[in-house]
């Protein structure tokens, strides 16, 4: 895609996103007196946080009624990032599967301060522990100050994952995008569907993940861990689930809890021993039944029955336009 092909793009995305965003909660997000922003993704209804775990932030759907696909997100995020001030933070969520845990919001943000501190950078991708769309066996290992975080106790020893994963085995193909665990267990792969940082910052990021789309692999991911691979300075991954947790390979049932914390239901991660902030059903996650659990234990009054039936069906529906794009571009034999 050429510049001046994105510029028009922009502007005309620009156009509907002035006319045409679905506020989740309350009007004025653009003027949010906390300078920081937080926005999802769906186009049939409310990201599933917005109904589940009482985010207590307004939240804003960027997604059109029509889906255009992974390159989607993108789209929608590149021109909504040029109407905020440059320094204001911006966080952008997948919209069907990720989940406020209910940590406490300062203790959000300052941990947002504390990784961009520690490393050196500004923005910051959600960690997991599966390798997909990731250059796997390029993939550099966990940093030495994230392993030695003064926030964990006595560091992570190097096999501080082996407890609380559970990888069907260490499986990366010879420079391939695609594979499970390291080994020994790390979460050390880049997953898009949580990254936040700087408009001023996360504008570059997308715009070249846009400009270099034609080199994706499946979606948005395999972008956003290219441009991290090629820019460690300015991008980083939440490697101690201080932000989101990402479950996809994760021994769930061990590594998190639903329990009453500060008189409401909040995920607990019992990794590190605090309340999650975020939690991302990717993966594994979804398909056996853990991130389900979640969703009934953190909001047992709601029909979570036809909620989750709605977010499977997107990511079902998801999953066959990403099929449709692969045999396109023959790519379905990947």
């Amino acid at each position: 895609m050429n510049l001046c092909l994105l510029n028009v793009i922009t502007l005309i995305l620009s156009s509907l996103l002035v006319n045409g965003l679905r506020l989740i909660q309350e009007p004025g997000i653009h003027n949010s007196p906390e300078d920081i922003h937080f926005v999802s993704f769906n186009n049939k209804g409310l990201p599933l946080m917005a109904e589940i775990g009482n985010f207590p932030r307004p939240v804003l759907n960027l997604a059109q009624p029509k889906w255009p696909g992974f390159i989607g997100k993108l789209n929608f995020t590149f021109p909504f990032l040029q109407t905020v001030k440059p320094d204001d933070i911006v966080v952008v969520m997948d919209g069907g599967d990720v989940l406020w845990g209910g940590c406490d919001m300062q203790a959000f943000k300052d941990a947002y301060k504390h990784i961009a501190e520690s490393s050196g950078a500004s923005i910051v991708v959600a960690a997991e522990m599966t390798c997909w769309e990731n250059q796997c066996d390029k993939v550099p290992p966990m940093p030495e100050w994230a392993r030695n975080d003064k926030l964990i106790s006595n560091g992570l020893q190097g096999d501080h994952w082996k407890e609380y994963a559970k990888c069907k085995g260490h499986w990366h193909p010879k420079n391939t995008t695609y594979g499970h665990c390291s080994s020994p267990p790390e979460l050390k792969f880049l997953n898009s569907g949580f990254f936040m940082g700087p408009a001023k910052d996360l504008i570059p990021m997308v715009e070249w993940s846009l400009q270099n789309y034609a080199r994706s692999t499946f979606g948005d991911q395999s972008l956003l861990a290219d441009y991290w691979m090629e820019h460690p300075r300015t991008v980083t991954l939440d490697y101690n689930q201080q932000l989101v947790a990402c479950m996809s390979d994760m021994d769930n049932a061990k590594a998190y809890e639903v329990k009453s914390w500060s008189g409401k239901p909040t995920l607990w991660n019992n990794q590190f021993n605090r309340p999650q902030c975020f939690v991302h059903g990717n993966g594994d996650g979804w398909r056996d039944g853990s991130f389900k659990n979640i969703v009934q234990k953190l909001s047992p009054t709601l029909d979570w029955k036809k909620l989750f039936l709605k977010s499977q069906s997107l990511i079902a529906r998801s999953r066959e336009e990403w099929r449709q794009e692969m045999e396109a571009r023959d790519l379905s034999d990947f």
